[in-house]
């Protein structure tokens, strides 16, 4: 069960990039390329000579244009240059993700319980969750421990009415979202990706 609590009127946070949602985020398994490579592959069952329509003459014809225009499209979206860009867009639209989640903690934050086994022992844990960009996880929200339920006397309506504990729950969300922004930081801040941009230009005279 979740429960909301509001301080201000709930606002929704938009937690869809441009890029990010055409070629997702790169992580293990994903290259971000997939998205290009199914579009050259999504004519694959179609290109047959009964298909081309009452003008079968000119499926040879036609069928070279294509191939033509496929090999090109291949040789634009795996450039080098091409692929630093997209991957350039999609780390700075995942920082903005991030940093635009911080707004939205008051307005979207919810409590809820949850099971969880630590060594060995089965317990409930109140949770705190809120939506915020994280390219390693499926579900664009995030998850805080606040505290295990045998520990609070009162229910979870109880305590999103009391405005110091949710306070202190959005205060814990800020920190679990800070700790995963600066993770991204120090893999790809705007400093470090416009420095990258810049050593690539150089390498290139």
């Amino acid at each position: 069960m979740l429960f909301t609590f509001t301080f201000t009127m709930k606002n929704d946070i938009k937690l869809k990039g441009v890029l990010l949602e055409v070629v997702g985020a790169k992580t293990e398994g994903n290259t971000g390329l997939q998205p290009f490579d199914a579009f050259l592959e999504a004519d694959k069952e179609i290109i047959v000579k009964k298909n081309f329509g009452f003008q079968e003459r000119g499926f040879d014809f036609y069928s070279k244009r294509l191939k033509e225009a496929k090999l090109f499209y291949e040789e634009l979206y795996t450039n080098e240059e091409f692929v630093n860009f997209l991957d350039d867009l999609a780390d700075v639209e995942t920082l903005i993700l991030q940093y635009r989640s911080l707004y939205g903690i008051k307005g979207n934050i919810k409590l809820g319980t949850l099971k969880r086994t630590k060594d060995g022992v089965e317990k409930n844990y109140i949770v705190a969750r809120c939506p915020f960009y994280n390219p390693n996880t499926v579900k664009s929200e995030i998850k805080v421990y606040l505290g295990t339920t045998d520990k609070e006397s009162r229910s979870i309506e109880e305590l999103g009415k009391d405005s110091k504990y949710m306070l202190k729950a959005c205060d814990e969300v800020f920190k679990g979202m800070k700790v995963i922004i600066e993770n991204q930081e120090r893999l790809n801040s705007v400093i470090g990706i416009k420095n990258e941009r810049a050593l690539r230009k150089f390498k290139k005279r």
